[in-house]
This record gives C-alpha cells, structure tokens and sequence, in this order.
C-alpha cells in the first residue's frame, strides 16, 4: 500500500518540476513507474510486473548515476559539463549574473520592505 499511495505523490512533484528542472522530473517520473509496478505485483501481480520493475530500476539507476556525476562534474568545474535541461530561472541562475538571480528577491515570503 505505501508503495501504490507514494506513487501519485512523485507524479504530482514530476509535474511540478518539469517546467524549470525536467532531469529531476523524469527522475521522479520514473521513480513513480517503479513504485507503480512494484506495488502491483506485491499486491498479487504476476511475474512480468516483477520483471517490468526490476528493469525500470535498472533504468532508475542509471539516470540517477548520470544525474549525480553531471551535478558532480558541475559542481568541481563550476560550469554545465554535461546537458541538465534546466530551462527558465534554474538556467538564468546559473548562466547569468547576480542581479538575476536576486530580481525577485525583494518580493519573496520574509523578504522586508524596509530596514
């Protein structure tokens, strides 16, 4: 049960992270297929579902491996070395300059008018 009521709460953050970080989206999304599957067959589902998650976690594996080592690699060189997809503000933090990353800033929860 924990795993089939888990599975549509990873679908909801997948869809939430698509628009900015669609590298932890697809992570979540096939997270969300594995527990999927997973449950099913602990529920009474034959061996193919077995088989279908065991495969979908190798699949889960190694895009998590390339995930990490691209953040890894990122973060040593201090640049994108490997493609992470970032579009909209997860991109402009990182490619551009300090005032974009600080223009909502002043609007932001516990954020103060004036000093």
């Amino acid at each position: 049960m924990f795993l089939l009521s888990v599975a549509p709460l990873m679908l909801l953050l997948s869809a939430a992270a698509l628009p900015g970080k669609p590298l932890f989206a697809v992570l979540l999304l096939i997270g969300a297929c594995r527990f999927a599957l997973t449950g099913v067959y602990d529920a009474g589902g034959g061996a193919v579902l077995r088989t279908a998650a065991g495969w979908t976690g190798v699949a889960l594996a190694a895009f998590a491996l390339y995930g990490g080592f691209a953040l890894l690699l990122e973060d040593s060189a201090q640049r994108t070395v490997l493609p992470l997809g970032r579009r909209g503000r997860a991109r402009t933090s990182l490619q551009g300059d300090l005032g974009h990353q600080l223009d909502r800033t002043e609007r932001e929860a516990g954020v103060r008018r004036q000093l």
